[in-house]
């Protein structure tokens, strides 16, 4: 539903005259790029007349998109007189949605449309055109750091038509909105003007932009509506200035007590000394920082031992007025994005590796759609702006928050926000980044935030130079899984010497990029699974959800495999370290990994950390579970046996299929997963049974997937056999009813019939010509062996049907003799003679005589048919 005008001709030109006094020579100095905005917040004041409606009652979010789509810098003009304004005109787009439809005219900026209004399910959006001037103003003191960049435009409209000021519900005739042919009623207005205004000199304090659209129209007119407010932050291309290292925002310094997050029982863990001379410290958050991808999940303030009030506020962030209060201290479902990263590297005055480093994090309410949240670019209460230094001595990245619409007052600039990038993990500490909140004032408890490490990322991408990221893995309930191990072990086959000697699993030779073949072979894949058990209950399950075992760390090896550079380690372990382990001559081997739910906005989303060890020689895999518990805090504060608030009770037991004689096993792996606790116990879980897609294992990598002796396999070597005797048979037979043709009415033209409409049916529908071996709802890997087979399976179909058909044709040249043949037949010496090759023919059929019945001539009968 679109309604559109083509604008007049504007008569608010007065409103945009510049002002010699504040206005001057001017030259502009920002691209178009960086007067466009996209996502902004906007909002009116308090009064009667809304700008445009919505349809829906759930929440909605309100973006403002601005769009420069054109900017007159014609040299001639400039040559002819100074000026201190340039003519310029763009689009602004105001949009009400509900947790979808973000503006597009930021990813298409110039792109032609014309003003008009939508009103869809769930989303309202006015867009207008505007023309005006651009113009720079001078800051007040001997620099230009508090100048400014002005747009001041005017232009017509058309808005939505809105009932009368008295009215309970002005708009009325959104009710009728649901017909997709309705056609929302509008006005045209040309009584709007929009002033923007962009700081010239980005900086901490310095880096929003503001901007108020105001209708000149009367009080009394229905097209009059109230001011509305804009705001965002500076475009990310825009340059940035970070301010002096110890200026007096700096006054006060981050707290030194790390997060509980960072383990201070893990040594190295959260240290910058650990991360390598050759690795940038931006160019790891730049890769470790989730951007538009992902959101920072916020740990519950399970620690916080005062009062519900206070351990229940979301940090410093107002999402609606004043401190957002969650009601339970455990805030379930709020995150915080990271947006607009930069981070410039150097040197500190001692000469160590440093970076200064400034971004934005807004929090992220439960009820907010994330995909769209981590996009808006507004600066409210519910957003906070900081800016400070990383140094490698310490391994923190100290900076200075100011909540809100920096530029206020340094009284909104008393919070300190601190990062660190862990290099070791347990299972309780998978953290690829740590951050704390905390006030200056004490006024709300210190607020954690992390997000999860990927099971396979590649740790060694970060450096060109032989020295990589080093991280490590440390094994905490190793022992727990031993004993899981001693209590599970039977005496079947797996575990005799029999299934030893002929049957082999996955299993490392030592290499580290073996090692890392066996984490990808001891991964794990789901699929079509019903919401599991462990799964929180209050998040909801996607509609086709994928669930993953993933493998993050095997033996000291962490992380995925990334090709080297310049004769690097291809691994982050050197070589030296895997090659003279001493689990390279071990039976078990320590493992880590994580269950992954894929599905949902990001791509996936950790489940459970899982940690034990994996034997080699039997193919089973003993691990302990942590899931956090995302419960009330009532119902945490009295659970017991928690570590860090994480249920450690599960036990997960995985059986793997074997590499070797796959023709005998199910080709898919089986996890089991049980808790230890109490029947009666609220965190208890009932002993559920998963079941894996088929597996195709790697091979060396680097080398082609190899093809193993499958079911597929088996059939089509049966297939191939079947089909070149039958061939064999065929052309046999063809060549003695050639030379003795009198035996051709013998052969039964049913029988022929039968196997041709078989071989055929096999042809045209891709049957199956054997018993069908048992199936799975998913495809197997296809390796060239397996499509080489299939092909030929199929010429060989192919040219029996061609001869069961040339046979037929034979058989059917000479009708006349066969009751000469019959009466024939009927003398003993004539039987005597028939012809070995007759006795069986294709499609199992035998012919042989029957003896007469009194009165009758003589039978053929050929697989069972009679002629």
């Amino acid at each position: 539903m679109t309604t559109s005008a083509t604008p007049a001709s504007s008569g608010n030109a007065g409103w945009c005259s510049p002002r010699p006094t504040s206005c001057y020579h001017l030259i502009p100095t920002a691209p178009a790029r960086d007067l466009s905005f996209a996502n902004g917040d906007w909002h009116q004041d308090d009064g009667r007349a809304p700008l445009m409606p919505s349809h829906g009652d759930s929440p909605f979010v309100r973006l403002a998109t601005f769009t420069l789509t054109h900017i007159d810098t014609d040299p001639l003009r400039w040559r002819q007189r100074a000026r201190t304004a340039v003519n310029v005109s763009g689009v602004l787009s105001f949009t009400i949605a509900r947790n979808c439809c973000c503006s597009v005219e930021y990813t298409a900026p110039h792109r032609k449309v014309s003003p008009e209004f939508k009103l869809l399910p769930g989303a309202a959006k006015l867009s207008i055109l505007f023309e005006g001037v651009y113009t720079e103003t001078r800051s007040s003191g001997d620099d230009d750091i508090g100048g400014e960049r002005v747009l001041c435009m005017v232009r017509n409209g058309v808005l939505p038509m809105r009932g009368s000021s008295d009215s309970a519900d002005p708009w009325a005739w959104v009710k009728n909105a649901g017909d997709g042919s309705f056609e929302p009623p509008v006005m045209a207005d040309g009584n709007m003007v929009l002033m923007l205004r962009y700081p010239k000199v980005h900086t901490l304090m310095t880096r929003a932009v503001r901007g108020e659209m105001t209708s000149t129209s009367a009080v009394s007119v229905n097209a009059y509506f109230d001011a509305v407010r804009l705001v965002s932050r500076i475009g990310r291309y825009s340059s940035y200035l970070f301010r002096p290292e110890h200026g007096e925002l700096a006054a006060t310094p981050c707290s030194t007590t790390r997060p509980f997050l960072c383990g201070d029982d893990l040594e190295g863990n959260c240290a910058g000394g650990l991360l390598g001379g050759g690795v940038s410290y931006c160019d790891i958050l730049g890769e470790l920082s989730p951007g538009d991808h992902g959101v920072l999940a916020v740990v519950p303030n399970w620690q916080c031992n005062s009062t519900d009030e206070f351990c229940s506020r979301l940090g410093p962030f107002q999402t609606g007025g004043p401190a957002t209060n969650t009601t339970d201290r455990m805030l379930t479902g709020f995150a915080i994005a990271m947006q607009d990263l930069r981070c410039e590297p150097g040197r500190d005055p001692g000469g160590k590796p440093a970076a200064r480093v400034s971004a934005v994090f807004p929090a992220v309410s439960p009820w907010e759609d994330q995909q769209l949240a981590v996009r808006r670019t507004g600066l409210g209460g519910g957003t906070l702006s900081a800016e400070g230094v990383w140094r490698a001595s310490t391994g923190q990245l100290c900076m200075t928050g100011c909540l809100g619409v920096a530029g206020v007052g340094e009284e909104a600039c008393h919070y300190r926000v601190s990062l660190y990038v862990p290099t070791t993990f347990s299972i309780r500490r998978r953290s690829i980044i740590v951050g704390q909140i905390t006030a200056g004032d004490g006024s709300h408890f210190p607020l954690s935030f992390h997000p999860s490490v990927p099971p396979r990322h590649p740790w060694n991408r970060f450096s060109r130079s032989e020295t990589s990221l080093r991280v490590a893995y440390d094994y905490t309930k190793v022992k727990q899984a031993g004993e899981l191990r001693r209590r599970s072990e039977t005496s079947g086959f797996r575990s005799s010497s029999i299934a030893k000697t002929l049957v082999s699993y996955p299993r490392k030779d030592g290499a580290a990029d073996e090692m890392m073949s066996l984490s990808d072979d001891l991964s794990l894949r789901f699929q079509s699974l019903p919401k599991l058990p462990f799964f929180p209950e209050q998040k909801e399950w996607p509609q086709w959800p994928m669930f993953f075992l993933d493998v993050l760390s095997v033996g000291p090896l962490v992380g995925s495999y990334s090709p080297p550079f310049h004769g690097g380690p291809s691994t982050p372990v050197a070589r030296n370290e895997i090659d003279g382990s001493v689990e390279q001559q071990q039976q078990m081997m320590n493992v880590s990994a994580v269950f992954t739910l894929s599905g949902k906005v990001f791509g996936w989303g950790p489940v459970m950390s899982l940690e034990g060890m994996y034997n080699q020689e039997d193919g089973r895999m003993y691990l302990i579970g942590c899931r956090n518990v995302e419960a009330p805090w009532r119902m945490v504060s009295t659970s017991r046996h928690l570590e860090d608030g994480m249920d450690c009770s599960i036990e997960v037991r995985v059986e793997y299929p074997p590499k070797t004689t796959r023709w005998m096993f199910s080709p898919t792996a089986t996890v089991y997963i049980s808790s230890t606790r109490d029947p009666g116990d609220t965190l208890h879980l009932n002993m559920t049974e998963l079941h894996t897609t088929p597996i195709s294992y790697r091979g060396r990598r680097g080398d082609a997937p190899p093809d193993t002796l499958t079911e597929q396999t088996i059939e089509g070597f049966v297939c191939i056999a079947m089909l070149s005797g039958t061939i064999a048979a065929a052309v046999s037979q063809l060549r003695y009813i050639k030379s003795h043709p009198d035996v051709a009415p013998y052969v039964s033209l049913v029988a022929l019939g039968v196997q041709a409409h078989g071989y055929a049916a096999t042809l045209v529908t891709d049957a199956k010509m054997l018993p069908a071996w048992p199936t799975y709802n998913y495809r197997m890997y296809v390796g060239h062996l397996h499509w080489n087979m299939d092909s030929s399976v199929k010429a060989l179909t192919l040219a029996a049907l061609l001869l069961t058909v040339r046979l037929a044709q034979k058989v059917l040249q000479g009708p006349g003799e066969r009751a000469v043949a019959a009466r024939a037949w009927a003398r003993p010496e004539r039987r005597r003679r028939a012809p070995a090759q007759l006795r069986y023919l294709p499609g199992r059929s035998r012919l042989r005589p029957r003896r007469p019945r009194r009165g009758h001539v003589h039978q053929l009968v050929a697989g069972g048919a009679v002629r």
